[in-house]
């Protein structure tokens, strides 16, 4: 008798698998999203409350997102370098 129950665990293995996307373009992507709602949600917050008053979160998000695209950056170069010797 063939099983009708619904398997998440290989849908999500299917999903994952089938990307050509590396886990970390998943990863920079999805922090890349995470901080654009981020942005979306203040700005949407300050413009409802007419409160400009916390602009410094958006100039920390900016800040804290600087060493993840530096390493991505270095690790490309990286990589490059490795290949050319």
């Amino acid at each position: 008798m063939a099983s009708s129950k619904f398997n998440a665990t290989r849908l999500y293995n299917y999903s994952v698998m089938s990307t050509r996307r590396s886990p970390r373009k998943q990863f920079v992507i999805a922090l890349g999203i995470s901080a654009l709602v981020s942005v979306v949600l203040f700005v949407y917050g300050a413009y409802r409350n007419q409160s400009w008053d916390y602009t410094y979160l958006i100039w920390n998000l900016m800040l804290a997102c600087l060493p993840l695209v530096f390493a991505v950056w270095l690790v490309s170069v990286l990589r490059r370098s490795s290949a050319d010797i």
